[in-house]
């Protein structure tokens, strides 16, 4: 004898759907599946996300279904890494003697940084310019690579960030040089300034010539290693710092200057100038 439907309703409702099932099986019911699945569907409670997690639980969006594709350098971005690339190249074949004569005057004591420097011909003032502009421009691709994925992800072209933030230290650079050049126009030693000037100019050559191998081995690393190699750039340029901070201060004791100017220098117009642009970047 085969139950009706009142009796699986009355069963169900009783207590709960696990019951009537059993009471129904019992019972000798033979029913078919389609017919099963819809009196079920129809018994069964309505179960919502707070009947499992609790009344104060909230949809979380779905964010595999979201998931952003892994971020990468794009092509005019590899490009433009494989141009500095080849330019560093020709710049080192073609500037060895000037290259050395940069290291002669930055690690000799006797070695006077003097502006406007025309040993080994006319062409080692126009190596110092083009080798900080190009290392401007290796600025902007670090800067660009310790971003990452951020900036690798963000809507404004890789190419295109890359290059402002370029252009954002050649602005400190200005903005530290026209503080140099104002307080040496107030105290009238223009002559000190230009010096000084030189020696920060030698000293900016020399790590452009020394951080680019490390700084392209470490943007062509995947996201998320190679801190060996931001290990060497953080070396390389603690040596130029040294060099930097040593050059000074003897260009300060030549001249007679006390060193609480000379730390006065440092804190004004080498270390304000760039921590407000660290400031502006982080925040945004």
């Amino acid at each position: 004898m085969e139950p009706s439907t009142d009796t699986l309703l009355a069963a169900a409702g009783s207590d709960s759907l696990h019951r009537a099932l059993e009471e129904l099986f019992l019972a000798g019911a033979r029913f078919h599946p389609a017919e099963a699945a819809d009196t079920v569907s129809r018994l069964a409670p309505p179960t919502t996300a707070a009947d499992f997690y609790g009344p104060l639980s909230t949809l979380a969006p779905n964010t595999a279904a979201a998931a952003a594709p892994a971020a990468a350098p794009a092509g005019d971005f590899q490009l433009l890494l494989l141009l500095l690339g080849a330019l560093y190249l020709w710049l080192v074949a073609h500037h060895l003697g000037n290259i050395y004569t940069l290291f002669v005057q930055t690690t000799s004591r006797s070695a006077a940084l003097r502006p406007n420097d025309q040993r080994n011909g006319s062409t080692y003032t126009p190596f110092l310019r083009l080798s900080i502009a190009l290392g401007l421009l290796f600025t902007g691709l670090l800067g660009m690579r310790l971003a990452a994925p951020q900036s690798f992800a963000a809507d404004v072209p890789q190419v295109t960030f890359s290059l402002l933030t370029s252009l954002s230290v050649y602005g400190v650079l200005l903005l530290q040089n026209g503080m140099l050049r104002l307080a040496g126009s107030i105290t009238l030693t223009q002559e000190f300034t230009t010096e000084l000037l030189a020696t920060k100019r030698s000293l900016l050559a020399l790590a452009s010539i020394l951080l680019p191998p490390a700084l392209l081995c470490y943007i062509l690393t995947p996201v998320g290693s190679g801190s060996g190699w931001l290990g060497v750039i953080l070396a390389a340029t603690g040596i130029v710092l040294f060099l930097f901070l040593k050059a000074t201060l003897s260009l300060f004791v030549s001249k007679k200057v006390s060193i609480f100017h000379w730390f006065l220098y440092l804190c004004t117009v080498e270390i304000f100038p760039v921590s407000l642009l660290w400031l502006l970047m982080a925040r945004n």
